[in-house]
């Protein structure tokens, strides 16, 4: 597996049901927007994987940092690659336009 399948897998470690996880987030966070500068030279396949980072990191940095501005930069991009994965009309990517709502709220 590649950089962004790594990430994902360490990513899926962190739960809001338990604290003592956070320090997953915190830590992969930003290795998440490093490779996300470089996620678009990858194959398209892996946008899905891109999505999924991109989801968590995004989730973590409202939820957990109340970093906004920072989840919605990627919520912006989880968008995208699920768009390019699944097509506009994809379950996956009204999750990624709920996420970025509630961001706003």
């Amino acid at each position: 597996g590649g950089v962004l399948e790594t990430l994902n897998a360490k990513m899926s470690k962190f739960s809001f049901d338990r604290p003592v996880t956070y320090f997953v987030g915190k830590r992969y966070v930003r290795h998440v927007k490093a490779a996300t500068s470089h996620a678009h030279d990858g194959p398209a396949r892996q946008d899905d994987v891109l999505g999924k980072v991109c989801w968590a990191a995004g989730i973590f940095l409202s939820a957990i940092s109340c970093s906004f501005e920072e989840a919605l930069e990627m919520h912006k991009m989880c968008l995208g690659a699920f768009c390019r994965a699944h097509g506009a009309d994809h379950t996956v990517v009204a999750g990624a336009y709920n996420n970025m709502a509630n961001v706003y709220q």
